[in-house]
């Protein structure tokens, strides 16, 4: 998945440079705490968006449920009285085979769903959570398949990427279809 602070570019310019790294702070931790509480790993933190990874056995659950944690506690975050530090996230899911490489004692890894990913972020509409993938992904958890409701993706066509993808919204605010 990809956290993705929207705005902060524009925030840079237009407020102090302490106000934009506390921004970016708060931000970057309330998603690394999400990821790593629903067992993913964190393995890049870009600047303004955190990338979070989670393992087949029941990964695409626990990513949807992170999301939506993520959400909740901006929102609740946004919702705090006296809080000058107002800020969305946009994040999107995509689900793919990743490989772990390592030169010279520097691990990183490579996956063509990343590609995907950072490009498709900006499909993604500030406070939103999306899921790319041509069909719904098998998710266990019946409270958790209920928010994608697969009558209402639209296809994108996304600029390096061959094909159409789907795009999924995820419902975090409730789970009940509609």
């Amino acid at each position: 998945l990809l956290a993705d602070l929207v705005d902060s570019t524009k925030t840079k310019f237009t407020k102090t440079p302490r106000f934009a790294r506390n921004l970016i702070v708060i931000h970057n931790k309330v998603a690394v705490k999400a990821i790593v509480a629903k067992q993913g790993r964190v393995p890049k933190i870009l600047g303004d968006a955190v990338v979070g990874l989670f393992s087949n056995n029941k990964g695409v659950d626990k990513a949807v449920e992170c999301t939506i944690e993520i959400q909740k506690k901006v929102t609740s975050l946004n919702e705090t009285p006296n809080n000058a530090l107002r800020f969305k996230t946009r994040i999107a899911i995509v689900t793919g085979d990743i490989k772990w490489i390592s030169y010279e004692g520097i691990s990183d890894f490579i996956s063509s769903a990343f590609d995907v990913l950072a490009k498709v972020i900006k499909q993604c509409e500030p406070g939103e959570i999306i899921y790319v993938g041509n069909e719904i992904p098998s998710i266990s958890n019946d409270e958790l398949r209920l928010r994608f409701h697969p009558w209402t993706y639209k296809l994108a066509k996304i600029k390096g990427i061959l094909g159409v993808r789907k795009i999924y919204p995820i419902n975090w605010k409730t789970a009940s279809p509609g």
